[in-house]
């Protein structure tokens, strides 16, 4: 993932179609803005790609577990 900020989401750049920032309107770009940038670990959203993503690959986010 080429995620820049350390910060951000480690799928801002790859988004799911569920993802906050995927269909970014008024109505939800301030839990956009809090769960994408600085909190995303408390995002169910992020949680359950990260849940698929482990059991695909072995990996938890961009380390080996």
């Amino acid at each position: 993932m080429k995620n820049r900020d350390k910060h951000a989401c480690p799928y801002l750049d790859a988004p799911s179609a569920e993802c906050h920032i995927a269909d970014l309107h008024s109505q939800n770009i301030e839990k956009a803005m809090y769960y994408c940038w600085g909190n995303y670990e408390r995002c169910e959203i992020y949680r359950q790609r990260l849940h698929r993503d482990e059991g695909k690959t072995g990996f938890r986010g961009t380390e080996l577990i």
